[in-house]
């Protein structure tokens, strides 16, 4: 797969009836660091990162309306339940079940959190790595793309 299969050289292609931005991932992550690391990770596949802090989570998913939702939950295990729901509302409202969902946690959580409703389509144990990150994404973003 090249380079450009996922996010393209061209501009964003919104989804049909969602206003989705098919090029957008939307990083929200308690660490600055981390959404850096994530950000810049998300930018070498070609696709528009944007980072925020859960407090920022629920306006900057009304604003970006991304294709893609990269959660990393952090130790400090702030209660993301209403961007859970809000997550889970959109994806019932589009055909297309956007925004994908992927969900960074400690091993230690990690088949516990596969369990959050159908909201979450992959997760990933920490340390996240360009090598465990990047499949994920593209994969998703084929699906979110077709």
């Amino acid at each position: 797969m090249g380079r450009n299969s996922v996010g393209g050289a061209g501009g964003s292609t919104p989804a049909k009836d969602s206003g989705t931005d098919r090029n957008r991932v939307l990083i929200i992550a308690a660490s600055p660091i981390n959404r850096i690391v994530i950000s810049r990770s998300i930018e070498r596949l070609y696709l528009k990162a944007t980072a925020v802090g859960p407090e920022g989570a629920l306006e900057a998913l009304a604003a970006v309306r991304p294709m893609m939702v990269i959660v990393d939950e952090g130790r400090q295990g702030e209660s993301l339940e209403a961007l859970y729901q809000d997550l889970a509302l959109r994806r019932q409202n589009t055909g297309e079940r956007l925004p994908r969902v992927v969900l960074i946690v400690e091993p230690s959580r990690q088949k516990e959190a596969t369990t959050y409703g159908g909201v979450v389509d992959a997760v990933l144990a920490k340390p996240i790595t360009l090598e465990a990150i990047h499949p994920v994404v593209e994969r998703l973003a084929r699906e979110g793309g077709s």
